[in-house]
């Protein structure tokens, strides 16, 4: 499944004091208390975008755009070995970018969103990065100028955005079938957190790229 993949891309049998020094673990040290405090934000923001599908769909629809960049420039990275690097530190991080594309097939979260802004949006519903926020266009043209310039670095984005599905989105969708009214069973308006079921999705997207 899903969560066994986010499992296999990071496990390096390590050690417990190897443990302590991977960047995983630093990451989430470092970022704790940013973590809580934008944790509180959105669940306060949460019930108000339940209260209303469009407006849900809205906020999802912010979170497509940068799903989708991350994705789209991990799938094509490897040429890049970005500005002043050497050469043998060039090849590693290309060998850790080809591991990581291994299981964007199951990680892959962009097209489920698009599954679900159709679902809430009309069948008609097409991207256009243009309508969203300027925070979120401004986060789209840095990732993408690390694809350009550093693509390893795109990898601590994935990684907090996927655990943040894998995580936090469990909740999200308890929440959005009880107060919304979805179904669970069906899954329609929820494939953003389905667990497991990335390849569809990923398929989806490379077709309407």
């Amino acid at each position: 499944g899903t969560g066994d993949a986010a499992a296999r891309a990071t496990s390096t049998g390590a050690t417990e004091e190897e443990e302590d020094m991977k960047l995983t673990s630093v990451m989430r040290r470092a970022t704790r208390g940013v973590h809580d405090l934008s944790d509180k934000l959105v669940n306060m923001r949460l019930m108000a975008a339940f209260a209303d599908r469009r407006v849900y769909a809205e906020a999802l629809s912010n979170f497509y755009y940068i799903y989708d960049a991350i994705e789209t420039e991990l799938a094509s990275a490897g040429g890049a070995t970005g500005c002043g690097a050497h050469e043998k530190g060039e090849l590693k991080e290309v060998e850790e970018l080809e591991k990581i594309k291994a299981f964007l097939p199951e990680l892959r979260r962009s097209g489920l969103m698009r599954e679900d802004l159709e679902f809430f949006l009309g069948e008609d519903w097409k991207p256009d990065l243009e309508s969203a926020s300027v925070a979120v266009r401004k986060y789209v043209g840095y990732l993408r100028h690390l694809a350009r310039t550093h693509p390893i670095l795109l990898l601590p984005y994935a990684y907090h955005n996927w655990m943040a599905i894998l995580a936090g989105g469990q909740m999200i969708r308890k929440l959005a079938i009880r107060t919304m009214g979805l179904d669970g069973k069906k899954g329609e308006g929820l494939r953003t957190f389905a667990l497991g079921g990335g390849v569809r999705g990923d398929e989806k997207t490379t077709r309407a790229g």
